[in-house]
């Protein structure tokens, strides 16, 4: 199976660029009530996506739906029994589908998905076809071929939805970007993407302007925010539920940005610590001592990323900083809430403990390896203020800013065992509440306005990163740092 298109391919997704995606939350859809279709026998769907709910006991999360009642659909979903692929028909009695055998669940890179519905095609078999990442899937837990034209569920009148069943039954949570129907044309993965020039296992999207779209078809760009469910062809648009202009994002399949990462957190289970990912796994909630870690690991280069804390209570401490993945002297293996306590275990800053935090969060100090390096006490923070974090992995130096003022350092790393380290993003809470929202430039946890971009022109940030400071993207990490 090819690569998911992320920081591996940086340098090599140069030919067609995909600038914006579509954040949905699980609470939120997009929907267009179709006319006459062109050809009920022959379409084709094509979608980019990025997961962030990866919980196997979770519901159902549906990509997109044709809908012409309670049992009449057509879609595609990703199953609540790891990461599935389910790409279904139901017209009346009469029904097509196929679930695939390969679970799915990478939180960190791009999928792209392929789906044609042909049932005028002798061999049963090749009605249905399912393209993961430019590859032909055909192991199937399921597979229940339609009959010789058989029409699918999207007839006049019926309504076509985006990231959800009906719209608001098993709502998509994460990112979605480049969205074409073809209403009447049985096309396959190779006319929506090919393998790089650089790397045959690297799959890269290709423009689909030039496509036959048909009396139905549609292609969401999602370059407009303010109009998220514009049809990039010139057709009617979708109309929006519950997504606003801060839901397009930057975070795309040409340039995927760092998040948190929902597999890797600090106490597991997450349900047992109340522990909550959302706003597209860029913002994070607590209930109890723990951390959570991000997608990228870093090895060179300078690096920014903004954060707040919004919810506190008597007994809460918030930690933000890095961590060193490859423990020199033992310790844990995840970032748990104490990792600045550990020998070799990272460096950041730790505001507060066992403070009543009203209203100003207070004692800010810093720790390099478990040892306490600095007292920032005279520096306060707010409850929301926006904390910049600028890392400087090449100089060994780790800088804060309060509201894009400096206010704390928190690391000299000066021998070769240091600078050769692996380090993650964390952040941590010790206590028993606490929120943070959350920025690495791909699609901001905030409702503050996001207009900053780093020097090389990526990221959405509240605050100019520092001179020389980048996005944490992969476009970044091929060209600047590692």
């Amino acid at each position: 199976m090819p690569l998911i298109l992320g920081a591996a391919s940086a340098a090599a997704a140069g030919g067609y660029d995909i600038d914006n995606s579509c954040r949905f939350n699980g609470d939120a859809y997009l929907h267009k009530t179709l006319g006459t279709p062109t050809n009920r026998n022959k379409w084709t769907t094509s979608v980019w996506f990025k997961k962030c709910d990866v919980d196997a006991s979770a519901n159902r999360r549906q990509l997109f739906q044709g809908h012409g009642g309670s049992t009449d659909y057509t879609g595609l979903v990703m199953d609540d029994s790891g990461g599935r692929v389910d790409f279904g028909n139901r017209q009346g009695s009469h029904v097509g589908r196929i679930v695939t055998n390969r679970q799915f669940q990478d939180p960190m890179g791009w999928y792209h998905v392929v789906t044609m519905w042909d049932s005028t095609e002798s061999v049963a078999g090749d009605r249905m076809k399912l393209y993961v990442n430019g590859v032909e899937i055909t192991s199937f837990a399921t597979d229940t071929n339609p009959a010789l034209n058989e029409d699918c569920a999207m007839a006049s009148g019926d309504v076509f939805y985006v990231g959800g069943h009906g719209g608001t039954s098993y709502q998509w949570d994460g990112y979605m970007a480049e969205l074409v129907f073809c209403d009447g044309q049985a096309y396959a993965a190779s006319d929506f993407g090919e393998f790089s020039s650089d790397s045959s296992s690297i799959w890269i999207p290709k423009d689909p302007s030039g496509l036959t779209f048909g009396a139905n078809g549609f292609w969401l760009d999602f370059e407009d925010s303010a109009n998220l469910g514009n049809d990039a062809n010139g057709g009617t648009d979708l109309t929006e539920v519950g997504l606003a202009a801060g839901d397009q994002a930057v975070d795309t399949p040409t340039n995927n940005f760092c998040t948190w990462n929902p597999l890797w957190t600090g106490r597991n289970p997450q349900s047992t610590y109340g522990a909550s990912l959302d706003e597209g796994n860029v913002n994070w909630s607590r209930n109890d001592d723990t951390g959570v870690g991000a997608t990228f690991a870093l090895t060179k280069g300078k690096w920014y990323f903004e954060s707040k804390a919004t919810v506190y209570n008597n007994y809460t401490s918030y930690y933000w900083g890095l961590w060193n993945t490859n423990l020199e002297n033992g310790g844990s293996n995840s970032p748990g809430y104490n990792y600045f306590t550990q020998t070799d275990g990272g460096s950041g800053i730790q505001q507060g403990n066992n403070y009543l935090l009203t209203p100003a969060l207070s004692n800010i100090s810093s720790k390099v390896d478990g040892t306490n390096t600095a007292d920032y006490s005279t520096n306060k923070c707010d409850v929301g203020d926006i904390i910049g974090m600028a890392i400087d992995l090449d100089a060994g130096d780790l800088e804060f800013y309060n509201t894009n003022t400096s206010i704390a350092t928190a690391m000299s790393l000066t021998t070769t065992a240091a600078q050769d380290r692996m380090y993650i993003v964390t952040a941590n809470l010790a206590g028993s509440a606490g929120d943070m929202e959350c920025n690495f430039g791909g699609c901001p946890g905030f409702t503050d306005s996001a207009t900053n971009t780093d020097e090389n022109g990526y990221g959405k940030f509240v605050y100019a990163p520092p001179s020389g400071f980048l996005a944490m993207c992969s476009k970044n990490l091929g060209s600047d740092g590692g």
